[in-house]
């Protein structure tokens, strides 16, 4: 009986150790990934990267995920995709610089409208081959033929008539005659508008945790065509006058 305890024991004390020098290969494996995606980035565009989390790697994949920002632009977070050997690294850098532009000019257009408000710009494909971060919009879409982008503006109303909002949609992307897409228009409380910056700001997609956060807000999906909606005023105050 005590032998048998004793065996135990030591199995216990075997399996512990194991355990604790798999963790730390893992560990040294996941730090050695992260200064790789480091390393690539700051070499591609010439700046200064941190890694803000390694996202993983498939055990049939032969490349891994982590998420990072530029030192010189910390709140634009994005996603990059590295080649395990260090073949090769495909990011959305550029895109997120150049989405933030559509961001800054949006909230630029609508300055004045009354309420809190959250605007996010995402382009359907949103890797490009080429190291020029400071791209403008015109010239993303001129290299990404096709490309389509989903404007999501999360509005906290002060009052409720948003018939007479229309006007200050249609403005808001003034000066982006290249732009094709959906602005995604919720309508929702101040709480929730917070609550969605918050979750942007640490998340670089727009995904099911934001579908989640958004779940009783009220959507209206609006077509952009050469920067200008194609939805009329007056089917827009029949959608809006369904919600109200």
């Amino acid at each position: 009986m005590k032998d048998s305890i004793k065996r135990l024991k030591v199995m216990g004390v075997i399996f512990m150790a194991v355990s604790i020098l798999g963790a730390s290969a893992c560990g040294s494996k996941q730090n050695d990934a992260e200064a790789q995606a480091k390393n690539m980035l700051d070499e591609k565009y010439n700046e200064s990267f941190l890694i803000k989390e390694y996202l993983g790697k498939q055990p049939t994949d032969n490349y891994y995920t982590v998420s990072a920002y530029s030192e010189k632009y910390p709140t634009l977070l994005f996603e990059a995709e590295v080649g395990s050997d260090g073949s090769y690294i495909s990011d959305e850098y550029v895109s997120r610089r150049v989405c933030a532009k559509i961001e800054n000019q949006v909230a630029e257009n609508i300055s004045g409208i009354s309420g809190s408000f959250f605007i996010k710009a995402g382009a359907s494909n949103k890797t490009i081959d080429s190291s020029n971060a400071d791209m403008s919009v015109e010239e993303f879409v001129e290299q990404k033929t096709g490309v389509r982008f989903a404007i999501y503006f999360v509005y906290s109303p002060e009052n409720t008539d948003l018939e007479n909002f229309y006007d200050s949609l249609a403005q808001a992307f003034h000066g982006m005659d290249c732009l094709d897409g959906n602005l995604c228009f919720y309508i929702t409380n101040n709480v929730t508008v917070k609550q969605v910056t918050d979750y942007l700001a640490i998340n670089a997609k727009v995904d099911s945790g934001f579908d989640k956060l958004l779940n009783k807000a009220t959507c209206i999906t609006l077509p952009i065509e050469n920067g200008s909606l194609t939805t009329t005023k007056e089917e827009y105050i029949i959608m809006v006058g369904d919600i109200q």
